[in-house]
């Protein structure tokens, strides 16, 4: 890669708690390579749209390069149906607008979340959400991931896309590691309306104007 020269910028600084906690349980994976994350998701989280956990994640992730590419594609995601307990929702059931507006939300917060969910449907919501999403695709359509969209629907996630590509594509590379076969994969995936080169040429343009730590006021409350 060519950032050697170029000063590494991370969203937080390697210093912070949340990069701190999240050590341990990223050394425990580098160890078991095949090894996924799970994260259970329960009811209070969703109904008040709280995805902290997997934004202090991946915001401590960046400061773990060699884990990177493991956990892209890697986060699995279920809903629990109660505070406590392991019962969890089908993906059937991710059908009810409150999942596609928590994922939304996510991707708000963090666009480069679609890169890291290891089920597409997650990915898909990642960018659809509750806007775009249920009035266009069944139950039975999403279960067997054989999705249709209307132009208007690949206008919406293109452009949604092509944000989470910029944002992730700065991510991985002030890490130092190479984003292009992942969003080559991603753009494959969805067949936007933009290429890796349209990405890349983005990403590469923030990373080199943007200041150190510009981007900290988005996680304040991290």
């Amino acid at each position: 890669m060519e950032n050697d020269n170029i000063i590494s910028r991370h969203i937080i600084a390697c210093d912070h708690p949340v990069v701190d906690y999240w050590k341990k349980i990223f050394e425990s994976l580098e160890s078991h390579p095949d090894s996924r994350l799970r994260v259970m998701v329960r009811p209070s989280d969703i109904t008040r749209k709280a995805p902290a956990l997997i934004q202090q994640l991946l915001l401590a992730l960046q400061h773990s390069p060699p884990i990177i590419g493991q956990l892209i594609k890697g986060i699995q995601v279920d809903f629990a149906k109660e505070e406590t307990g392991n019962d969890y929702y089908m993906l059937e059931e991710w059908t009810r607008p409150i999942f596609g507006k928590w994922f939304l939300h996510l991707a708000k917060l963090f666009p480069g979340t679609v890169y890291f969910f290891s089920e597409p449907l997650a990915r898909y919501l990642s960018l659809a959400g509750n806007d775009v999403f249920y009035n266009n695709t069944d139950a039975d359509k999403l279960s067997k991931h054989t999705l249709s969209y209307r132009e208007g629907q690949q206008q919406v996630m293109s452009k949604r896309l092509f944000t989470a590509s910029c944002f992730f594509g700065k991510f991985c590379y002030s890490s130092g590691v190479n984003p292009d076969g992942h969003i080559s994969a991603l753009i494959n995936e969805f067949n936007p309306a933009f290429s890796l080169q349209d990405v890349k040429d983005a990403y590469m343009y923030l990373y080199r104007n943007q200041k150190k730590n510009e981007d900290n006021h988005l996680f304040a409350e991290v």
